[in-house]
């Protein structure tokens, strides 16, 4: 109830666009996203109730969010439990836990088909990459974990060493459905040393601007509409495409470790289509894919 009642207070504030300083608070939870709200659960469970939560947005949920859609609710946001085949991922425990449906993305059962239509999957070459490909990560895992990171090189580099050559359109469309839709770019520019590791996050466009001020001994936190709340502490829950933004003042600024931590995580834009069809007209292949001479 006082996690509610904690957000319930900034959608008033914002709404009525107070500008004097708010009473000053033991910890701000800067984003109201999954783990801005797994803070505040998690600090409410230790008997920390002097906190307040921050959101732009004028709902909670972060990305993992919902609209209508032809009659039914789609999903806007997260769609994805990575490392599900992990059983201490503490995702699948909520999802157990709470009995939801999920549907396994089996990225083996695809068909591709050519500009005829016409079945064009080459079993034997899907083999061969997902040979090329398990090596490929395994190769960019290791050179990740160096103490020293080994110098960078582009993910078609390692392919390439590992005897692979997309020079066909079948190849280019194998690592393309891996690769390109995976990390937002094609092999040459992808990075070898971060192949294998954990997905990267998404850009949520919001333009509200914020100014954050911090010592040792406190912190102000300044929104777009000039409220200024003040805390002991806070925790910034922000996503690192919006700390990539400009939309976070940092005052004084980030130090330049930090900042090169959050530059290099490159950001990866997905654009959602949604489409209904009178009917099925579709196989039960898990993907479809096209590709042309």
């Amino acid at each position: 109830m006082e996690i509610v009642k904690s957000i319930l207070v900034l959608w008033l504030s914002l709404s009525f666009g107070a500008s004097s300083p708010q009473e000053k608070k033991k910890v701000l939870i800067l984003g109201a996203g999954v783990s801005g709200i797994t803070a505040a659960k998690t600090l409410f469970d230790q008997g920390v109730t002097d906190f307040l939560v921050l959101e732009g947005q004028s709902y909670i949920g972060g990305r993992v969010t919902q609209a209508s859609f032809a009659g039914m609710k789609v999903e806007m946001g997260a769609n994805w439990i990575h490392y599900s085949d992990q059983d201490d991922n503490p995702l699948i425990l909520l999802k157990n836990k709470n009995d939801l449906t999920a549907t396994p993305s089996n990225y083996s059962r695809h068909i591709i088909r050519n500009d005829t239509g016409a079945d064009a999957t080459n079993t034997h070459l899907s083999k061969e990459w997902t040979v090329a490909r398990y090596k490929l990560f395994k190769l960019g895992e290791a050179r990740g974990k160096e103490d020293i990171p080994l110098r960078d090189m582009p993910a078609t580099t390692g392919l390439k060493k590992l005897g692979w050559r997309s020079d066909t359109p079948l190849k280019k469309l194998s690592s393309w459905s891996d690769i390109n839709f995976q990390y937002g770019v094609g092999e040459e520019e992808a990075s070898l040393n971060n192949m294998g590791a954990a997905g990267v996050d998404t850009f949520i466009n919001d333009q509200r601007g914020v100014w954050i001020k911090y010592s040792d001994e406190s912190v102000e936190v300044t929104t777009a509409e000039g409220i200024i709340y003040a805390a002991e502490y806070a925790l910034c829950t922000f996503s690192n495409g919006v700390l990539e933004s400009k939309m976070v003042t940092f005052d004084p600024d980030l130090p330049d470790w930090k900042k090169e931590a959050i530059f290099r995580m490159r950001m990866v834009y997905y654009t959602k289509i949604f489409l209904k069809f009178p009917k099925k007209f579709w196989d039960d292949s898990k993907f479809i894919l096209h590709v042309s001479k």
